[in-house]
């Protein structure tokens, strides 16, 4: 499957969003319902890190209508979103996208899921100081 979930520890603190090759807007709308169901599940918000690095671009440009859906139903389950390896066009769309529907702070683009998971770190110490 071109785009999987999985939580990075037993505390269910993060969830990556990996998009690996070629996908699909319909393969995009499934997997965000499927990540509404985990988000839920836990009953706290998470922090999700959206790992593009293996897949810089969506499959077409009209990405507006599937990003607000998705953040229009995972919103209320989010702490803050790590964007990974954006490639320009993914990143410009993101950056409007957050101007326009997101609170300050919580979108943040990184280089590798390395330093996005480093920033989950950063992140927890933050809430729990």
């Amino acid at each position: 499957m071109p785009i999987t979930a999985n939580w990075t520890d037993e505390a269910l603190k993060a969830l990556v969003v990996r998009y690996q090759g070629k996908w699909t807007w319909v393969e995009y709308d499934f997997a965000t319902d499927q990540i509404i169901g985990m988000l839920q599940h836990v009953g706290h918000p998470v922090i999700v890190i959206l790992d593009a690095s293996e897949s810089p671009y969506p499959p077409s440009p009209a990405a507006l209508p599937h990003f607000q859906r998705a953040w229009e139903k995972l919103s209320p389950y989010m702490q803050h979103v790590i964007v990974v390896g954006a490639g320009g066009f993914f990143k410009q769309v993101g950056e409007t996208f957050s101007k326009i529907f997101i609170r300050k702070d919580m979108l943040r683009f990184v280089e590798s899921l390395d330093e996005g998971l480093k920033l989950v770190d950063s992140l927890e110490s933050d809430v729990s100081a």
